[in-house]
């Protein structure tokens, strides 16, 4: 299927070869940004050539002969875990979208002490990524599969906190950023600490067609873990015109949460889709889903989330409620590598989105339009 996608013979006219053959110094993906390169994190590669493929694929449907690569760079690191950046071809004058994704649970929980990373080691990476671009005149644009620090989006002066998304949106912009491209932030005050151009993409429209099966349902309800989460969920159950509501959580320290009650009238309501924003330790989740098993006659609980940084003790939670019968489905993105413990969960699976991805960069290195990449969704299939 064909989709808007701008080719370099759309950009640049019916002599677009021809302008290549007589002026070799002209980019097959020059837009007025300069030409196009993606560069792929050490943090990334686990996604970095799907997107590349999806955008040659793009290309190819679209009858463009052009192909583009991923631009070559090197992560090095020293025995005390400092990082280096290497850029090893020409960026000057290039509009370069760095692919990120700062936490990686499959290096995190490496075997080997070697490959192990935290998340404070590839935010570091990420800033020097983009310092180096910039310095070498890239015009960089990160593109964050998920923003750390994300949590701490604002400081309780009552216990003098910090707030480590601003002092990180402060960094990106030091390092030179221009434009930066995220996803779904934790909360929406964070695009708001950065003074360079945002887009915070909104990837619900991947669950929506997942979940298409559910449209109109009576007995479904989809639900969030606290009223943070409103804003996500309220579209997708809108799109899918279902009932929304969510959870009443406090949270007594990190990683601890407590639901005390979720406001909805449950009568009739067999389905639970519970979408979060992330699965950390899952505690969320399971509190939740407590709360529905011993104050409701829900059936079953389908979990979804955004990013699913499945950190310990989630997995074994999630794999109680799938014995249990409760949880049967559990559906999930790739904006994280995951680890292989996860991926053993039998109910485990993640939606494609390099498609996605790489229309956004075609639209944004073109200065289209990037608002009906989310809006086609047709509705269940007859």
């Amino acid at each position: 299927m064909k989709v808007s996608f701008i080719t370099p013979e759309m950009y640049s006219g019916p002599n677009h070869y021809q302008d290549l053959k007589d002026s070799k110094h002209r980019s097959v993906f020059e837009s007025k940004k300069g030409n196009l390169k993606i560069m792929c994190l050490e943090s990334a590669q686990y996604i970095g050539q799907d997107i590349i493929d999806a955008y040659n694929d793009f290309l190819k449907s679209n009858d463009s002969l052009d192909e583009i690569v991923l631009t070559q760079s090197k992560t090095n690191w020293f025995k005390d875990r400092e990082v280096r950046v290497d850029v090893m071809e020409n960026i000057d004058g290039s509009d370069v979208y760095i692919l990120s994704s700062p936490f990686n649970p499959k290096r995190f929980y490496s075997n080997d002490p070697k490959e192990i990373k935290s998340i404070n080691d590839y935010t570091m990476e990420l800033l020097n990524g983009i310092e180096v671009v910039t310095k070498f005149g890239g015009r960089a644009v990160p593109v964050m599969l998920y923003f750390p620090y994300g949590r701490q989006d604002k400081p309780d002066y009552q216990e003098r906190q910090s707030s480590g998304a601003k002092l990180l949106a402060n960094l990106i912009e030091t390092a030179g950023a221009k434009h930066l491209i995220g996803f779904n932030f934790h909360a929406e005050q964070i695009k708001g600490y950065f003074s360079i151009p945002v887009d915070e993409i909104d990837m619900s429209i991947v669950f929506t067609n997942y979940l298409e099966k559910y449209h109109g349902r009576k007995d479904v309800m989809v639900i969030g873990p606290d009223t943070g989460s409103l804003k996500w969920i309220r579209r997708v159950a809108r799109t899918l015109e279902l009932r929304y509501s969510s959870a009443d959580k406090v949270r007594p320290a990190p990683n601890v949460a407590q639901v005390d009650d979720i406001n909805a009238d449950f009568r009739g309501i067999k389905t639970v889709i519970l979408l979060d924003d992330m699965w950390d330790t899952f505690g969320t989740g399971q509190g939740a889903i407590e709360f529905l098993v011993n104050n409701t006659k829900v059936k079953e609980v389908v979990l979804a989330a955004y990013f699913p940084l499945m950190n310990d003790p989630a997995p074994k939670r999630i794999m109680e409620l799938i014995d249990k019968g409760i949880v049967t489905d559990l559906v999930s993105m790739p904006t994280v590598e995951q680890r292989d413990a996860v991926r053993q969960i039998n109910l485990y699976r993640e939606l494609p989105i390099a498609e996605t991805i790489a229309l956004l960069i075609n639209r944004r290195h073109y200065s289209s339009s990037i608002k009906s990449i989310f809006s086609d969704f047709k509705g269940p299939k007859k």
